[in-house]
Order: C-alpha cells, then structure tokens, then sequence
C-alpha cells in the first residue's frame, strides 16, 4: 500500500531487518531506498517493487549475484519483492553522462546498452578522442601515430613514411600530415569547411581529397609538401568522395553520391583541360569503396545489390561502356573497404561483425578468389572503417579508441531512470 506521499515506503519503515532511511529515486518498475541493515550498522541500498518478484526481476538478481568485479554493486539479500545491494556514495548518472560515456568518434557510436529489465551498462571513454595505431597480421598493436585526437580516414603515404588524415569535429575537418618515424603533426589544409578522404598519389607528391567549400563536396588537390594552393580538380552535381588511385597514377577513383545511390567513376590523371571522368559503374544501388589491384586490371569494391554489402571484383575497363563486363563475389557475409597486398595475391576487407578478413586471389588465369577466412577483430568494432594498409602489406592503421587492446571496465548502473532525474 502505497504511503500518503505516494511512494511505497517512509523512513523508518522495516523489510525484515532492514530500516528505510530515504528516497534515492523511483521509477516505471519500482523504488530505491536507503537503509540500513540493523544487524550489521552498515548502509545498503533496497529495490523495491510494488508487486512480488516476476521472472525478469529474479533474472536480474541472479545476473548480478554471478558479477564479481569492482564497477558492478555487491547484492547481499533478496526479498519477496526487494533487492539489497551494496550502498556506494557517487556522482549522479547524469553527471558521469555529462562527464563522458564512451563513444567511438569515427561513427559516433556511444558505448552503452540497457536491457529489457532496465539495467544500463556503459563504458567511460575519451570523448571524441582517438588514436592512430598500427596492428600486425595477428591484431596486435605494434605502434601509435600521433597523440589521441579527432582523427578520421587515415591514408598511408606510398613511400609508408607519412599519414595523411581528416582531423578534428564532423562538419570542420581539415587534413594533416603526421610523420610516422618522427611523431610529428603538420597541418595541411585550412579552409573553415570540412576537408576530408585524403588520397595520395602514387610518387607522393600530392594529396587529392575532398571538400565542401564550394557547396558540395568537390575534389580538390595539393602538393603534399603544403607549398601551393589548393586548385579545384573536379566539380560535381553531386558529392564526391576520392578513394583511390591507380599504380600507375593514370587514374583516380571516386564515388558520387546521389539521394538513393552511391556511383563508381574514374578521372583520367594528370587532368589536362576539361575534367573527363569516365562511369565504371552506375545502378540504383550503392556501389563505393573502390580499390584497384595492382597490377591495375582488376577493381575490387562493395554494393548492396544483393541486400547487405559484399565485396566484388570485376576487370577495369575505362573503355568498355559502365557495368559490363564479368564480376566475381568475394566476400561471405558482408564485407567492405577491400585492400589488395602489394603482390596482388591477396584481397582484405572488414566483414559486418567487425572481423579483418583475408582471401587468397589468382589472376594467373582469369580471376579466382578463394575462401575467405578470418585474422583478427576490427579495433573499435564492425562499425570501424577508418583504417588503411601499410605499402609493404604488413600492418593495418585503424582510428581507435585511446585504449584499444587493453581491457576497459565497464559500469553496470540499475534503475538508471531514477539517476538521470537526481
């Protein structure tokens, strides 16, 4: 029976040998007291429900009797209808919000989840921060790049000594240019606009990318050691997003996007006179992520035409009219952002759940590709596609979060609505 101010409990009220104290909160499944457990003087805190425990309730209790670990409450006592646990003095959930929930910066993800019972659990984390950071063929960080900043796209030099990178909030990015051996960070672009997708040509001397200071996203290039202006490559009706180039540097990829589709292209290089990009590939659905083999016959990208994306290999053609030709699946259960080994034997992706996977390739006679088998889990998770490969084939750089490959605790906080209202 609730009490005349409404809630189900007043101070000095008992459950067994347990005495009410206060009022932390309340919410759609019930109450959280203070009290005191009269036995042992010590503080606790009590759930109460206003009915006897249902099968979700006796599931959380048995959830948070199996933790042991020093971000997650010690639960001493079930009732009828009540949970004791372990009483801690802290900061508001609101305020530890405030203070930062993790998040992964290069998709804006935050680190949290609640359950169907209400129990939230989150990671803290450093913000919009990030790092860049090397991994080997079997995951394991071997080197950073850079302190931890707003970091996105990554593109290795050719020569493997610099990375050019989008740096600092979505909607005002510009470019730098960190050098690996030495730590240091040169800023490369500075229009107030977002420059971003960093694409190395192939003798280094230059960076294309993509801007929106003319309204939409344009392609733009600059010599790479920041002498100069930048001078607008191609203008578009729609965005463009530079990817790519060939070895032989006689052309660039890039995607347009347009409102239901993403378009594959290739622009002749050096531009002489009036731009003339050629269509590789045009549907209605989204087709992008393009990377040319190295020998510049074949065209390795992702399209969802068959419903989630796949990588595919087809030949490059330029001449040939847009989207004939033959084309070979290579993925298996979803893949992007393919990247060839420097020999062109090799093919690697990041698959939907968030795994680097590798698949040997023959192009001894025609195109074959084999089975695709796993090397290691995508720092940061599946929605991670911030990273580039090393001109050696050996290392991956991803963006990511500022403690990728340590352990991080996580904070299981109950009956979370009650805390945002503190």
């Amino acid at each position: 029976m609730p009490t005349a101010s409404g809630n189900l409990l007043k101070p000095g009220d008992s459950l067994g040998p347990y005495r009410i104290d206060s009022l932390l909160g309340k919410g759609g499944m019930g109450e959280v007291y203070r009290g005191t457990d009269t036995r042992l003087g010590r503080s606790v805190a009590i759930k109460v429900s206003a009915r006897e425990f249902s099968d979700r309730f006796e599931s959380e209790a048995k959830a948070i009797s199996a933790l042991n670990h020093p971000n997650v409450c010690t639960l001493y006592d079930v009732g009828p209808n009540y949970l004791v646990m372990e009483f801690v003095e802290d900061d508001t959930l609101a305020h530890l919000i405030e203070q930062g929930v993790g998040s992964f910066a290069v998709s804006y993800h935050g680190l949290f989840s609640v359950s169907n019972t209400g129990t939230l659990v989150y990671r803290q984390g450093a913000g919009t921060r990030n790092t860049l950071t090397f991994f080997d063929q079997q995951g394991n960080p071997t080197s950073k790049v850079g302190d931890p900043d707003e970091y996105s796209a990554p593109a290795i030099s050719p020569d493997g000594g610099r990375v050019a990178v989008g740096l600092g909030p979505q909607g005002s990015r510009n470019i730098w240019i960190l050098d690996v051996a030495r730590g240091t960070s040169t800023r490369f672009t500075f229009d107030s606009a977002s420059d971003t997708y960093p694409v190395w040509t192939p003798d280094g001397k230059s960076i294309v990318f993509s801007s929106n200071r003319g309204g939409s996203e344009d392609l733009y290039i600059k010599p790479a050691d920041g002498s100069g202006e930048e001078k607008l490559l191609l203008k578009t009706d729609v965005p463009a997003v530079a990817e790519r180039f060939t070895k032989d540097g006689r052309f660039l990829f890039f995607y347009k996007i347009s409102k239901d589709a993403e378009d594959m292209w290739a622009l002749p290089f050096p531009v002489q006179g009036e731009p003339k990009p050629v269509a590789i590939l045009k549907t209605p659905f989204r087709e992008a992520l393009q990377s040319p083999s190295p020998d510049g016959r074949w065209l390795a990208y992702s399209s969802n035409e068959s419903g989630p994306f796949e990588v595919y290999v087809r030949p490059f053609t330029p001449e040939a009219p847009a989207g004939t030709g033959a084309k070979w699946l290579v993925s298996k259960g979803g893949g992007l952002l393919a990247r060839w080994r420097p020999d062109g034997k090799e093919l690697f992706y990041s698959n939907l759940n968030g795994q680097v996977m590798a698949v040997d390739i023959d192009t001894s006679k025609g195109f074959s590709a084999g089975t695709a088998r796993r090397i290691f889990a995508v720092p940061g998770g599946p929605s991670n596609l911030a990273w580039d490969l090393s001109p050696d084939g050996k290392k991956f750089l991803f963006v990511t979060p500022p403690n990728a490959g340590s352990a991080i605790p996580f904070t299981v906080v109950l009956n979370w609505a009650v805390g945002l209202r503190n």
